[in-house]
């Protein structure tokens, strides 16, 4: 399988002042096509600052990032809007749509920003393989959070991604609808050529992927395969016990 993301040295600090905290320090990891990877961590660890740098969101002060083949970090701005723009799909925990469109509208934004017609039906079948065929014409603020995260999926998947990145995509729902995301989520990456990237603090949710990178202050500090929601806690308790306890949420 080839390699979709890879990160090699990136480091980032947040600067308020005279003060600078350290937030990534020199992380190396990557993602193969058909992959699953949660990145898990207690607060603060600099998992969601990871995950926007690997997405081209944020700009490291140093290292490099390769996405789909491309460094964006030294690309110019044009160039790594583009590679993301037709290969990067986004799912965010608050679902980021857009309240004065349609749910049709906002599944098809993505594309029309792109320059790509969206036919009706395309986006109709897309939100019925997301079971939400028929509200094509309701506003998000008609929806439950459940049904608003389906669409936000439903835009992620618009253009045919290489690879997903989720942050906390979970965080705002209960457990039934959680697990329909995580469903979809799943099933994107069962195949050979697309990937997921999630950041999570439900162990249950980090431990549907096929590798968990377990994040501390700023670094990853242990990696498994195929693990259970109890190992994954017990590789955090490892570390810190007391971070472990406050960042980690077993549903």
């Amino acid at each position: 399988m080839g390699i979709l993301v890879e990160a090699r040295g990136v480091r980032k600090s947040y600067r308020h002042g005279d003060l600078s905290t350290e937030l990534l320090r020199r992380v190396d990891m990557s993602v193969s096509a058909g992959e699953m990877v949660s990145i898990v961590g207690p607060s603060g660890s600099g998992k969601s600052t990871l995950l926007y740098c690997l997405a081209g969101l944020e700009v490291p002060d140093a290292g490099e990032i390769h996405l789909m083949g491309v460094d964006i970090v030294r690309a110019r701005r044009g160039e790594s809007a583009k590679v993301r723009a037709r290969h990067v799909g986004f799912v965010f925990q608050q679902y980021n749509l857009m309240p004065s469109l349609s749910v049709g509208e906002n599944v098809s934004l993505p594309e029309r920003f792109a320059g790509r017609r969206v036919s009706r039906k395309d986006m109709c079948d897309l939100l019925e393989r997301v079971g939400m065929g028929g509200k094509e014409h309701a506003r998000p603020a008609d929806l439950s959070g459940g049904e608003a995260q389906r669409v936000a999926l439903a835009r992620a998947v618009a253009s045919g991604p290489d690879i997903v990145f989720a942050d906390e995509p979970t965080g705002a729902l209960d457990t039934a609808n959680g697990n329909v995301v995580l469903d979809m989520l799943r099933a994107m990456a069962d195949g050979e050529s697309r990937s997921v990237v999630m950041v999570t603090h439900d162990l249950e949710a980090a431990a549907r992927a096929d590798r968990v990178l377990v994040m501390r202050d700023g670094k990853i500090v242990h990696m498994m395969t195929r693990s259970t929601s109890r190992e994954i806690l017990a590789a955090m308790e490892k570390m810190e016990p007391r971070e472990a306890a406050e960042g980690a949420m077993l549903r």
